[in-house]
């Protein structure tokens, strides 16, 4: 399968080995370090699946594919990735942004605490007081 991220929904940052995950539509947001912010490094990147164990088990001792695959099917559960019909056929290189040596099961952090702030409108929420008052 080929798969991108869902950019008109989903806004997204990584930063020292960490990726930050918004989802508009949720009000969400995430996190995901290591081998997670690897295999969404993948995804942005628009590589095949076929292509992830060869780039992810370089050097890393005890790599598991059925995490990879468990973890993808998580990520599209949560409408954070879609299909993409357009796969990026080129070489990727991993960021360097982090170590690498031993496999970690991939795992994404949510958080829902902010979700009233991420959801609300300020332009058309607002009350005639403005902005950060909402309207009743």
């Amino acid at each position: 399968m080929n798969y991108q991220i869902r950019s008109s929904q989903i806004t997204h940052e990584r930063i020292e080995g960490e990726l930050i995950l918004i989802s508009m539509d949720s009000g969400k947001y995430y996190s995901a370090t290591g081998s997670a912010a690897d295999i969404f490094f993948l995804i942005e990147h628009k590589v095949p699946t076929s292509k992830f164990e060869q780039i992810l088990d370089k050097g890393i001792t005890g790599f598991i594919k059925e995490d990879v695959e468990a973890f993808v099917s998580h990520i599209l559960s949560e409408n954070l990735i879609e299909d993409c019909s357009q796969p990026n056929l080129n070489e990727v290189k991993l960021p360097s942004d982090y170590l690498r040596n031993k496999w970690v099961s991939p795992n994404l952090i949510e958080f829902s605490d902010l979700q009233d702030l991420i959801l609300v409108d300020p332009v058309h929420d607002a009350s005639l007081q403005g902005w950060p008052v909402e309207r009743p």
